[in-house]
């Protein structure tokens, strides 16, 4: 819906207030025509907001009511993004066992799907959490792994952003 979106515009600008206000109006919406698939997308929107403000409890609630409805219908495209937020949130809060289980989980739903702009942002997260455990080698072999992806998507942002990641590691501080 134009809610939905400019709740997104909004989020962007960094006014989370007024996104926030605009999501709840279009799940409103999407609830009283019991649109699940909406109702799945602003519950995602809405969780990247509250993730934004720092509260992962609320994101987590959102996410996984997202979670169950993606799962009922069967749409691992949504449900491979719930996944992936649903992990770093768990990097965020430091349960890196809980951070690697959902991220893993959400590479092999978006390599069922065949997506490499996706399995790149999978595969930077990944390479993140390794990096943060100290292991370069695993860190490095993500990264790689999430530039080969990118570049098969033409993806540059994620072409830059993994590149910066590479070089981060690689470098040694001068």
């Amino acid at each position: 819906t134009a809610l939905e979106r400019i709740g997104r515009v909004e989020r962007d600008r960094g006014n989370l207030k007024g996104a926030e206000d605009y999501l709840l109006q279009a799940m409103r919406l999407f609830e009283a025509v019991d649109d699940r698939s909406g109702v799945a997308g602003v519950c995602h929107d809405l969780a990247t907001v509250y993730w934004l403000r720092g509260d992962f409890d609320g994101a987590l609630q959102l996410y996984r009511k997202a979670e169950l409805i993606y799962g009922d219908l069967n749409d691992d495209r949504g449900l491979s993004a719930i996944v992936h937020g649903i992990g770093v949130i768990h990097f965020e809060r430091g349960h890196l066992d809980k951070a690697t289980e959902f991220l893993h989980k959400a590479l092999n739903l978006r390599r069922d799907m065949n997506d490499p702009a996706a399995l790149s942002a999978t595969l930077n997260a990944l390479g993140v959490l390794a990096a943060s455990r100290d292991d370069t080698d695993e860190a490095v072999n993500a990264w790689s792994d999430a530039l080969e992806h990118a570049e098969s998507a033409g993806n540059m942002g994620w072409i830059a952003i993994v590149s910066n990641n590479i070089s981060e590691v690689l470098m040694p501080m001068a």
